[in-house]
């Protein structure tokens, strides 16, 4: 990784983090840089982490409504659309 002298990244990596008292999924983005000594030899390792949590989980359930909204657009009869809408309330998306 940075053992070549280049930058990396890992982007949305899942993690479970143990807080407010329950493994909780989070979502990270990783970013390695290497550090080089005054010889410009690798001295070190710089990672920068940022919590992208939420972005990950709106992006989800985004993704999840859009696909209702399609699938309710693409129902051609009433009988359709409310059969969807009952199927809906039991908790299913087919």
């Amino acid at each position: 990784m940075c053992l070549d002298r280049r930058s990396d990244m890992g982007r949305g990596l899942v993690a479970l983090l143990e807080r407010r008292g329950f493994a909780e999924e989070t979502y990270h983005t990783f970013s390695y840089s290497p550090l080089a000594d005054d010889a410009g030899r690798n001295a070190g390792m710089l990672c920068v982490v940022a919590e992208v949590t939420e972005k990950v989980i709106g992006e989800r359930q985004l993704a999840t409504l859009r696909d209702l909204g399609s699938r309710l657009a693409a129902a051609s009869t009433r009988a359709e659309r409310d059969g969807f809408g009952r199927s809906l309330s039991r908790g299913g998306t087919s």
